[in-house]
């Protein structure tokens, strides 16, 4: 099943919801792309939490430039967003 994706643009603004993630990896839970992407390459140089990141994703929801509101998904290294399924 392809998913569909959308790479944030370095502007855009995310929270992460778990706080098991927010503590293994020691981000600020609302940040600006950019901010996420820089705290997370010092962390994956740091300890090796690449895994995480690189394969299985972390529960964020994303504030899009033009949108509407909170977007629910996951966010993955290369910051592709994959938005929730409208119900």
């Amino acid at each position: 099943m392809d998913k569909k994706t959308e790479v944030l643009q370095l502007e855009e603004v995310l929270t992460l919801l778990d706080e098991k993630d927010l503590q293994t990896l020691e981000l600020a839970r609302t940040a600006k792309a950019s901010e996420f992407l820089r705290s997370i390459l010092k962390q994956m140089a740091a300890d090796g939490k690449e895994k995480l990141l690189l394969t299985d994703g972390v529960e964020c929801e994303v504030l899009k430039i033009g949108g509407t509101g909170w977007l629910k998904g996951k966010v993955k290294m290369r910051l592709e967003f994959y938005p929730d399924e409208a119900e």
